[in-house]
């Protein structure tokens, strides 16, 4: 199958999950990096053969989650789910993993902007986005609706007034205030999937880790060994909960004011 075999050629990982979670697709990335061989994870739920797997929150939710750090004993990893729907009913989900020394591997030498390397962490050619959809349409049935498009002007325009919105969201949400989430001072957080880093909280913005005053993007960075700035409420955990999750659920109840 021509998408498959584009499939087995992409450098991030790929998995497809049906809608009971059964694995029905793994390419030669994911089977390298996980050590598994494609026909020992093929047919079996995913939640069986990798423990802690985003896949049954996404079959349940319908929402996609995005670029979530995790760790597999030494092997370090991001991680994004996202529902696979035909006419409005959930077939499924496809997983995509990018390794951190992916990332590193493809920025290039001077570094550029933040902006540029985060897009370079995330990146996939055109061609590759494509052969993906393929392969999901040809899993779902639904090759027949599968179209290329070129984009003209109205679209352009809404693609960029979209960009300028993010950006624009990006840069208000900046700083994370731990008062207005409902954190006091003196709270223990500890880093994501790893309960054993724990910082306690300083003031508003400000962690202690190991004696040490820091801020949550600096010491999220220094563990991860990153070469890029990380997002810091990404990477740690108040009480069961993603700091970056909390902070948009106290925004959708109206109690995260931006000032």
């Amino acid at each position: 199958m021509k998408a498959k075999s584009a499939l087995q050629s992409l450098r991030q990982g790929i998995v497809i999950c049906d809608a009971k979670g059964c694995v029905v697709y793994v390419n030669a990335a994911y089977a390298e990096f996980t050590g598994i061989r494609p026909e020992k994870i093929r047919g079996k739920r995913i939640r069986d053969v990798r423990v802690g797997s985003l896949v049954p929150k996404v079959l349940r939710t319908g929402e996609a989650i995005e670029g979530v750090y995790k760790s597999d004993g030494e092997r370090s990893y991001f991680a994004s789910v996202y529902p696979i729907y035909e006419a409005g009913e959930k077939k499924g989900t496809v997983s995509i993993v990018t390794t951190l020394e992916q990332s590193r591997a493809r920025r290039r030498p001077g570094g550029g902007t933040l902006k540029e390397r985060v897009r370079e962490f995330y990146a996939i050619s055109a061609e590759e986005a494509y052969s993906l959809l393929e392969c999901i349409a040809v899993i779902s049935g639904t090759q027949s609706r599968l179209r290329k498009t070129t984009p003209t002007g109205e679209a352009l325009e809404d693609e960029a007034v979209a960009k300028e919105l993010e950006e624009i969201s990006c840069t208000r949400r900046e700083n994370f205030n731990f008062a207005k989430c409902g954190i006091p001072v003196g709270a223990k957080i500890h880093f994501i999937d790893h309960p054993d880093l724990v910082a306690t909280v300083l003031d508003e913005r400000f962690i202690e880790f190991e004696g040490r005053k820091t801020s949550l993007s600096r010491k999220a960075q220094e563990i991860l060994q990153a070469n890029h700035p990380v997002q810091g409420i990404l990477y740690w955990v108040y009480e069961g909960t993603v700091l970056s999750d909390l902070r948009a659920q106290k925004e959708r109840q109206g109690l995260y004011e931006v000032t």
